[in-house]
């Protein structure tokens, strides 16, 4: 008999960007759940609970950090949204 630990599975949703978000052009971004009752409705609602929640974030409620290396513990320096980023891969920073 083999012995096998548990396999972590992963997997990732995403949806259309919100306004902020397609300013880096991209064309998709992942669905955030950030409520306890998110969380639930998602693990264990319907069918139709969870996909209500495959929406954009708020973009409101987020900003977008540079890529790269940063000094020491703080954040990555915001993207100034209203620049041109045409072509740039920012992370995003919620």
């Amino acid at each position: 008999m083999v012995h096998r630990s548990p396999l972590d599975v992963f997997s990732f949703v995403t949806t259309a960007p919100n306004a902020l978000v397609a300013t880096v052009n991209h064309e998709r971004m992942l669905v955030l759940l950030t409520t306890d009752d998110d969380h639930e409705a998602w693990l264990n609602g319907s069918v139709e609970e969870a996909l209500a929640l495959v929406e954009p974030f708020p973009p409101e409620s987020m900003r977008i950090g540079r890529r790269g290396k940063t000094s020491g513990t703080g954040l990555r320096r915001p993207i100034r949204p209203d620049r041109e980023n045409s072509g740039f891969g920012g992370n995003l920073v919620s």
